[in-house]
């Protein structure tokens, strides 16, 4: 799957010796949907017994926090 990813970051610096981080970032998938489908073997002789498939989307939303303290 061919994925899109976009980030923000920013850090603040309240105090002389603490600095605070804050990331953002958004992946989603190029395609607005996407079918796929992945063989499944029997153990252990090895034959292919199904493959399952089907549709699915990605959308994902990650937030980080990060606080730094120097002596």
């Amino acid at each position: 799957m061919t994925k899109v990813a976009y980030t923000a970051g920013l850090s603040l610096r309240p105090s002389r010796f603490m600095s605070v981080d804050l990331a953002y970032c958004y992946v989603s998938s190029a395609d607005p949907e996407r079918t796929g489908s992945y063989p499944i073997y029997s153990y252990p002789d090895g034959k292919l017994t199904d493959v399952f498939s089907g549709n699915y989307k990605l959308h994902a939303h990650v937030f980080s926090v990060g606080v730094g303290f120097s002596f």
